[in-house]
């Protein structure tokens, strides 16, 4: 949606602008044609969503778009000219982490890069030289487009104001540095090859050039070898953790996974937003519980739990046909200990452990009177 909506709003101001300049009213009518058809194909691409809230009802906790994160989220100038922490240059990445020290609001990484940045200026240049010379015809139709996206998308512009009045959809427009970026690539890509002579030896020696800062400019700094060694380990914890538990619990069975967490984009203290589908990338047939969309009431009743005792909860969570507790040390303040006693004292004293120490999984202990659950008809 994102950048469908853009591409739309883009189209149409070209048109307007062309429209203004040739008074061309077949052209204008393509224009229309052309954001038609974009439309219809979001349309396309979104009925099965938009059938299945028809028929289950709006889910009002999965999309939360409040104003604030118009503001916190917007575009900002400033930030396309800001370099990743993860530079390849030390210089860079001291100014990256000075300014995400000053900075008040966030960023999802606009940086336009050092090419990118100088197809800008060359692109603001012209458009500069233009206007000093009286010329409006001779700014180029991308500078306005880029002038749009600057005076919709900051922090506090016409996307802010729109926001006041409920519509809150754009909410990370710094995204939007890809499309500006895109733009001042596709200008400066045109306007360089009227001024090069096609296949000459310049010309190729330059690309490559550009080609080498690009790749130095943008690909990340790799992970140092500690980086690297505590990657590492960390996987194989977690591929020998989930072994263990497939070797000891029947196949398919479900465990129910603490802290209980929503999805997605909804982390918990100590834990990111999808650490639980850690296990999930190595098991063969083990169920989870976390994964379920956030907002529909059928999950509900894990957040439940929370306010009921710990063995009235596991007993709860036993009665739904659940074989074991996984549980994330990071999610709780002890670590997880004062739970596993609390299991221990229940009786479920089979535990398996990883490697780094970070997750534990309690194996339920059979109950003589448990019932076998039929899952499915």
């Amino acid at each position: 949606v994102y950048y469908t909506g853009i591409f739309c709003q883009l189209v149409l101001l070209g048109g307007i602008v062309t429209f203004v300049r040739t008074r061309s009213i077949p052209a204008f009518i393509s224009v229309l044609c052309i954001i038609a058809a974009s439309a219809l194909a979001f349309g396309l691409m979104n009925l099965d969503s938009w059938f299945y809230r028809l028929e289950h009802g709006a889910n009002s906790g999965a999309l939360v778009r409040e104003y604030k994160w118009l503001e916190i989220y917007g575009l900002k100038i400033v930030d396309l000219f800001i370099p990743p922490i993860v530079h390849q240059w030390n210089a860079f990445r001291a100014f990256s982490e000075h300014h995400a020290g000053e900075a008040v609001l966030q960023d999802e990484g606009s940086y336009l890069g050092l090419v990118g940045i100088s197809a800008l200026l060359l692109l603001a240049g012209t458009s500069i030289f233009a206007v000093i010379r009286r010329r409006s015809q001779d700014i180029p139709l991308e500078a306005w487009q880029i002038l749009w996206i600057v005076l919709f998308f900051s922090t506090g512009g016409l996307n802010a104001f729109t926001g006041l009045f409920g519509f809150t959809m754009f909410r990370a427009a710094c995204r939007y540095s890809i499309i500006i970026l895109a733009i001042a690539l596709m200008y400066s890509a045109l306007k360089l090859t009227k001024l090069g002579e096609k296949g000459s030896v310049l010309s190729m020696f330059a690309a490559a050039a550009m080609s080498l800062i690009i790749l130095w400019d943008q690909v990340p700094r790799p992970p140092t070898a500690r980086e690297t060694e505590s990657i590492a380990r960390q996987v194989a914890s977690d591929r020998s953790f989930v072994s263990a538990m497939e070797a000891v619990l029947p196949k398919n069975a479900m465990v129910f996974q603490i802290p209980v967490m929503d999805f997605p984009e909804a982390p918990a203290p100590g834990v990111p937003p999808y650490d639980h589908f850690r296990p999930y990338l190595y098991s063969d047939h083990l169920r989870f519980s976390f994964g379920s969309m956030k907002g529909r009431p059928r999950e509900q009743w894990q957040r439940d739990l929370a306010k009921l005792p710990l063995t009235d909860a596991v007993s709860q969570i036993r009665n739904r046909g659940f074989k074991a507790i996984y549980i994330n040390r990071n999610g709780f303040p002890d670590k997880g200990q004062g739970i596993e006693e609390t299991l221990r004292s229940l009786g479920h004293a089979e535990v398996v452990n990883s490697q780094e120490g970070d997750l534990v999984c309690v194996i339920f202990a059979p109950d003589p009177l448990e019932k076998p659950i039929k899952l499915f008809p």
